[in-house]
This record gives structure tokens, C-alpha cells and sequence, in this order.
């Protein structure tokens, strides 16, 4: 009589096991599989294989999946000027105003780029124009930074904040001086920028154009009532 029970406990036993197995062994499968297609949906988004991408997203992938920095499928399509996947990834419910591992965006990447027209996409898809990463910087100071005029201009017209500051005092006009990025302070002068704005460490943009050795800059400040 013992000796039945221990064998009918075996048998349960084993049926729990195999119940159990089956229960779990599919959502681990699933998790792995995952994980695999979420990386590779940031690679197709990077060299804007949509194809490739609408597979993805079909079998599960998710918009927004990061990679070690933090970066997301639509982050890397706006750093990357792939304006259809980009485009793709907000159609399937990417979140435009996602932030890396730095407080970066997706609009902030596409500025420092100069890529007009994944900056004008992501404008009118709900992206936060004068959102800050965690050392304060805008989209438009980054589009100072590297003199993309008429991503800096679409910005303005967004409603930027033109004297908008950093942690550490500096502004886009100061960024754009620093850089030798005459068009771009040109047009920020022209937009009413403030040329007597300092930074923590007592610079203006006049002081950062005279460090840059540039004439033009220097005389362009001057002209627009930079203080020495």
C-alpha cells in the first residue's frame, strides 16, 4: 500500500513537472528571442531597413528597445538621417521624447546632425523642443555646436528658447562663437540672442570668438553690441 502511494506521488510528481515546463519553458523561449529581435531592429533602424525593421515589429519587437547607452530604435534613425524609419518607428508608437542614459533625445541627435528633416518630423510628432539633457543642453544649442543654420532656424520657429542656459552657463550663441559658426550666430543675433550672456566662468560669446581667432565673429559681435 506504501509502496503505491510513493508511486502514484512519483507519477503526479512527474505530470507536475512536465506541466510546469510547459508552462514556463515557451516564455523563456519567447523573453530570449526578444531580446535578439530587439537588437536587431536598433541595427535595421540604423541602416534604415525597413523592411527588415516591419518584420521586427511583426514578430514582437519593441519601438522601444535600448541598447548599453540607453539609445532607442528611433534615436539611432534621427542620429542617423533615416527620415522612413524614423518615420516608421513613430507610425508603430516610438516615444519621441525617450531619453538615453545622458538625458539625450532623439530631436537633440537629429539637431547636432543637422538632419532638417528628421528634426521637422519629430517637431510635428509631439518631440519637446526645449527639452535638456542632464548637462542642460538643447537641440538648439547642439545645432549651434555644429552650425546646422537651418535645423537652428526650424527650432526657433518651434518656439526654442534662444537664451536657454546650461549647467554651466553657456548658451547657443556662445556655442556657436566658440565653434566659428558664423552663420549660425549670425542668425541667432538676428533672433535676438543676448551677445553679453556669461558663463559660470565669466566667458561671453565675444570671448569665445576672440579664443576661436576669428575676425569675422569678432566683428559680427561687435556690430550686434558685444561688450569687451
Amino acid at each position: 500500500m506504501t509502496k503505491g502511494i510513493l508511486v502514484i506521488a512519483g507519477t503526479l510528481s512527474s505530470v507536475m513537472a512536465l506541466a510546469i515546463a510547459v508552462l514556463f519553458s515557451p516564455a523563456q523561449t519567447h523573453v530570449a528571442v526578444s531580446a535578439a529581435e530587439n537588437l536587431e531592429l536598433i541595427r535595421a533602424a540604423r541602416k534604415g531597413q525597413l523592411r527588415q525593421m516591419l518584420t521586427l515589429l511583426n514578430n514582437g519587437a519593441s519601438c522601444e528597445s535600448r541598447d548599453e547607452g540607453g539609445m532607442t530604435p528611433l534615436m539611432w534613425a534621427a542620429a542617423d538621417g533615416r527620415s522612413e524609419a524614423l518615420m516608421l518607428l513613430i507610425n508603430r508608437g516610438a516615444d519621441v521624447n525617450a531619453k538615453d542614459k545622458r538625458g539625450v533625445t532623439a530631436l537633440m541627435r537629429a539637431a547636432l546632425k543637422g538632419h532638417a528633416e528628421e528634426v521637422r518630423t519629430l517637431l510635428q510628432r509631439g518631440a519637446k523642443v526645449n527639452e535638456a539633457d542632464q548637462d542642460g543642453e538643447t537641440a538648439l544649442m547642439a545645432a549651434a555646436f555644429s552650425g546646422s543654420t537651418h535645423v537652428a532656424r526650424l527650432l526657433l520657429e518651434n518656439g526654442a528658447k534662444i537664451n536657454a542656459v546650461q549647467k554651466n552657463g553657456a548658451t547657443a550663441l556662445m556655442w556657436a562663437a566658440r565653434e566659428g559658426q558664423l552663420e549660425v550666430t549670425a542668425l541667432l543675433l538676428e533672433k535676438g540672442a543676448d551677445v553679453n550672456m556669461k558663463d559660470r566662468s565669466g566667458k561671453s560669446a565675444l570671448a569665445g570668438a576672440i579664443e576661436r581667432d576669428s575676425s569675422k565673429l569678432v566683428r559680427l559681435l561687435l556690430e550686434n553690441g558685444a561688450k569687451e
